[in-house]
Parts: structure tokens; sequence; C-alpha cells
């Protein structure tokens, strides 16, 4: 039968106290991989300059455009500031449910380090 695999937070320790303090993957190698999500036709493009940024507000509010055309660069930037809440949004999710995660596990430590001292008195 093979050996089921353990988390080095569930190994035991041979009658040993558990140190939570003791990084145990420091004996362990491990690699980690930046992976770059943006689509491909967005790489290494440089964001838009200030000036040409006031440029872009100064013409929504300019009389050369219909009120149709103003109305749909309204309807634009709104679309793209929603679409920028909802990734901020997301990405504030993903911390506080990382935060969270790594909350229980230090919990988790602490309660098998008091069950390891009550068994062991």
């Amino acid at each position: 039968m093979p050996e089921e695999f353990k988390f080095p937070d569930e190994m035991e320790d041979q009658g040993k106290p558990v140190d939570t303090a003791v990084d145990t993957l420091d004996e362990e190698e491990f690699s980690v991989e930046i992976v770059d999500d943006t689509p491909k036709e967005d790489r290494n493009r440089k964001p838009l300059d200030p000036e040409a940024k006031e440029q872009l507000e100064a013409l929504d509010e300019s009389e050369e455009y219909s009120k149709n055309v103003k109305e749909k660069f309204a309807q634009y930037k709104k679309a793209w500031h929603e679409e920028r809440r909802a990734k901020e949004a997301a990405l504030r999710e993903q911390q506080e449910a990382l935060k969270a995660a790594q909350a229980i596990l230090d919990e988790n430590k602490r309660l098998k380090n008091a069950i390891h001292y009550g068994e062991k008195s």
C-alpha cells in the first residue's frame, strides 16, 4: 500500500515537541515560477502618458462631438472603471482568503501542539 502524503505540519516528530517557530520548508527545495497572465497583445506596453490622458479627458468635454458620441465615451469610461473595480475587488478577496487560510493553518498547528503536550503529560 503506498504511503499517504502528509503535510509538514502533520508529520509526527517521534516524541519530540512540535516547534511551530521553525520553518520546515527550509530543508526542502522548491521553485516559484512567475507567470505573466497579461494577454500577449498587451505585454510590454507602456502606460498612457499623463499629458495624453488629459487631452483625452478634454476631448470628452469638447463641443466638437455630438451628444451620442459623448454618451458613448461616457459608457466606455464607465465599463472600464467597472472592470477595474471588479479586478481590484477580486484581488482583495484573494488576499483576505490567503490571510484566513494562514490563520487557520496557524491555529491548527497551535492546537496540534497543545494536544501533543497534553498527551505527553
